[in-house]
């Protein structure tokens, strides 16, 4: 399990430690972030960049609906009030098979700014193609991409870390205005959004959330405090799985 809080690393036992501490406090609302199941474009052959596209856009596999259920089963003693996810159909398909798992009676809410990253000119190109064919910068966007640093990700005529963050900035407003009466929140986004959420979240953590695995079947819990001025502060958070992340994005 990794975890960190506000920029300090804790061992399970010191976690242990404040959780005693803080039992009598009241607690949150908690967050569980998790990325869609495989998708089709995810094991195309070639693979290609679909991105926040909606034209590249494809449904969940197989094994798709199997990972989102495995992340149903992680979320099942959790007692988790409100599903939301992007306006991608993996990301809606991931969020409709965990509700089904779960009894079919949570809330759903779709939330567009939650896309995933776009792309712009790897939109539709395999690996190769950006590197034979592509710009010189969309030859630098694949590799800050394979970096994993999302911090410096600017895709010619698609997304930089700026436009990424302030869509999903504008996502975590609504859902702190518009549902911050939940107390347990399950976030189906995407790979690279998923992290840009975080890079919010702890934006002094960079090199752990580049490192951070967010497979189909990982799950990432954290806890959201709001104060009485309406300040919002996310601490404790928690890598649940081990599954590997593979495929473009």
């Amino acid at each position: 399990m990794n975890e960190f809080n506000s920029g300090e690393f804790k061992s399970e036992e010191e976690q242990a430690a404040r959780d005693f501490e803080q039992e009598s406090k009241p607690s949150g609302t908690k967050i569980f972030l998790a990325r869609h199941g495989e998708s089709e474009h995810n094991i195309a052959v070639p693979g290609y960049f679909a991105g926040g596209s909606k034209e590249y856009d494809t449904p969940l596999t197989p094994k798709g609906e199997e990972s989102a259920k495995k992340v149903a089963e992680k979320l099942r003693e959790e007692g988790i009030d409100l599903l939301v996810h992007s306006d991608l159909k993996r990301s809606r398909e991931t969020a409709e098979v965990i509700n089904r798992e779960l009894g079919g009676k949570i809330e759903l809410v779709e939330i567009g700014g939650l896309k995933e990253v776009q792309v712009g000119e790897l939109t539709g190109k395999t690996r190769e193609q950006v590197v034979n064919e592509g710009s010189e910068a969309a030859r630098k966007a694949l590799e800050v991409f394979a970096s994993g640093d999302v911090q410096q990700i600017n895709f010619p005529g698609g997304d930089t870390f700026e436009t990424a963050s302030q869509r999903v900035r504008e996502s975590l407003d609504k859902i702190i205005k518009e549902h911050g009466d939940k107390t347990k929140i399950a976030v189906i986004g995407h790979g690279n959004i998923n992290k840009v959420m975080l890079s919010l979240m702890f934006p002094d953590e960079a090199d752990f959330i580049r490192q951070l695995n967010l497979a189909h079947e990982n799950v990432v819990e954290l806890d959201m405090e709001t104060d009485k001025e309406g300040n919002v502060e996310f601490k404790n958070v928690k890598l649940h799985g081990e599954a590997k992340d593979e495929g473009l994005i």
